[in-house]
């Protein structure tokens, strides 16, 4: 799956971050060995690509639960996942003559 951060974060820090809890995780087999890469440089964010195996058997249950706990390791951590830039324009109207 894909994750985005934003660019002021470290990629190191995000990489030791998810594998850290891939590693931990009982379910995630240990070959092949689970993978994070850069997969863009886009306008507001880094793609980062996780890949981890797991048996079929429960490959959904432990998708689920990895991106669960990606999310509250980052938000301990003060992580920040890249968010789309949104512009607001805000304009007065004008008198008409």
């Amino acid at each position: 799956y894909n994750i985005a951060i934003a660019y002021d974060i470290n990629i190191k820090v995000v990489k030791d971050e998810i594998l850290k809890i891939l590693n931990n995780d009982p379910r995630v087999l240990k070959t092949p060995v689970p993978e994070i890469f850069v997969n863009e440089l886009r306008n507001s964010s880094i793609n980062l690509v996780v890949r981890a195996w797991a048996d079929r058997s429960n490959y959904w249950e432990v998708r689920n639960s990895l991106q669960e706990e990606i999310k509250m390791s980052f938000e301990k951590a003060g992580i920040s996942i890249a968010l789309p830039p949104q512009e607001i324009i805000i304009s007065s109207p004008t008198k008409e003559s």
